[in-house]
């Protein structure tokens, strides 16, 4: 904690939150498995910095329009802005948050999958539809059977065209 305070000290409260918003829109796309399609760990590492680079200046340039400041600095704030993300980057990772928000975020992640039937189905009975998820529940019973059925006689035919071919 006396880190970040020190880092806010340093560079200011816009650029910790300018450099917090890159971490975690970077942290969004990884979640997204943006990147795994890469294999080579240096390839990415260097598109990581490449994209901090870009939302930093970014990030700058919306603060700038936002709060009315001279463009002049642009440049160098900028540049800032990048060294500062950089370095809250390595406090983020090194001081062992990096693991405290990978274990909230496994922990959010297993509820919300665990208890997104439960919650439905505590919200349609609040508010009076209990009924109908059990009528939802049939009608998808029956499309089910349907689909299959589709597609049963989909494979019939296209065996009858084969043959048919065959002859």
């Amino acid at each position: 904690m006396e880190q970040i305070l020190a880092f806010i000290q340093n560079y200011g409260l816009p650029v910790f939150v300018i450099a917090s918003s890159i971490i975690v829109l970077l942290g969004i796309l990884k979640l997204c498995k943006v990147f795994n399609k890469i294999q080579n760990a240096n390839v990415k590492k260097f598109l990581y910095y490449v994209i901090d680079i870009a939302l930093a200046f970014g990030g700058v340039a919306i603060y700038f329009a936002i709060f009315k400041e001279s463009f002049a600095d642009y440049v160098t704030v900028s540049l800032t802005q990048i060294t500062a993300t950089t370095t809250l980057y390595a406090i983020y990772e090194n001081l062992g948050a990096r693991k405290l928000v990978q274990l909230f975020w496994n922990w959010f992640s297993r509820l919300v999958q665990e208890d997104k039937h439960k919650q439905l189905v505590k919200f349609a009975k609040a508010v009076g539809l209990d009924n109908a998820i059990e009528e939802l529940k049939d009608v998808s019973l029956k499309e089910a059977e349907k689909l299959e059925q589709k597609i049963a006689e989909e494979k019939k035919e296209n065996a009858n065209i084969s043959v048919a071919k065959e002859v």
